[in-house]
């Protein structure tokens, strides 16, 4: 009787499903860790939007002086966020255009080069979509809100958007938001 010898190991067959089974999964991890630095990308966006709104109206109340939040398009579009300090404690009287810079964020230091997300700064008072913003916390509390050059006293919420978009222009990922009550009072969306 003939002995057959036993090979021991793997066909080529088994090794090339292995190969494939994990490579589908590296394809998986690496698309939930992009937009995982994606979201984080947008968050720390809203935070730091937020930041600057709790030190407008810090320097407000410690000064004595009205600040202003400015939002424009920015260099890119994506929305640059100006925050000017007053010489008075009236947002209505103060001249804005002789205003000095406090800080700024600009929405392009969100996104490093090469990203595939762009963010977006957008805002909106009272439900109307504006291009340009302007905030102003006086240092009682009391907050201004409206287009350039249209302030009024707030009398409903004012909402900055932080929102993400992929290369073909789909949102991406959560919106974030930073909503300020008429009360001066400054929160993030939960």
């Amino acid at each position: 009787m003939k002995r057959q010898a036993h090979v021991a190991g793997y066909t080529l067959l088994e090794l090339m499903i292995v190969v494939g089974l994990l490579g589908a999964m590296s394809l998986i991890t690496a698309a939930s860790v992009s937009s995982w630095r994606g979201d984080a990308r947008q968050q720390n966006a809203a935070y730091s939007i937020l930041r600057l709104t709790q030190q407008a109206q810090g320097l407000a109340t410690r000064s004595g002086h009205s600040h202003m939040l400015r939002l424009s398009a920015g260099d890119n579009g994506r929305g640059l966020l100006t925050l000017l300090g007053g010489m008075n404690y009236s947002c209505l009287k103060t001249p804005w255009t002789l205003a000095t810079e406090v800080g700024r964020y600009n929405m392009d230091s969100a996104v490093p080069g090469g990203s595939s997300r762009e963010l977006k700064l957008t805002a909106e008072v009272n439900g109307a979509n504006v291009d340009t913003l302007d905030l102003c916390v006086e240092p009682s509390g009391r907050t201004f809100a409206g287009p350039t050059g249209a302030m009024a006293v707030a009398s409903g919420l004012t909402v900055l958007s932080v929102t993400g978009y992929n290369n073909s222009g789909v949102v991406t990922g959560t919106v974030r938001r930073v909503i300020f009550e008429p009360g001066g009072r400054a929160r993030m969306q939960r």
